[in-house]
């Protein structure tokens, strides 16, 4: 299998996180596949059997709230502030 200079560098990066200690996700399948990510202690770093990535963190959002359910990404009198964060099914 041949790898193209940006995929090379995508495949560098995951393994850079790995040595920095973030933690990896590989799943059966190229890129595209429809298989589930699966977190992995020590991956054997087999690109041709499986994808890899860093594992993803969660997206959060400051909101604020008024008693009347109006939202703003500002501050505004009576609002409360309110954070939420992304759920990530496995």
């Amino acid at each position: 299998m041949t790898y193209t200079p940006e995929r090379l560098r995508e495949m560098a990066a995951v393994m850079e996180a790995a040595a920095q200690g973030k933690k990896i996700e590989c799943r059966r399948g190229v890129i595209g596949s429809n298989e589930p990510w699966d977190g992995i202690d020590n991956p054997s770093w087999n690109w041709h059997i499986f994808d890899y990535r860093v594992k993803r963190e969660p997206m959060e959002i400051e909101i604020w709230v008024a008693p009347t359910g109006e939202t703003s990404r500002y501050s505004f009198c009576g609002a409360t502030l309110r954070k939420f964060r992304e759920v990530i099914e496995p």
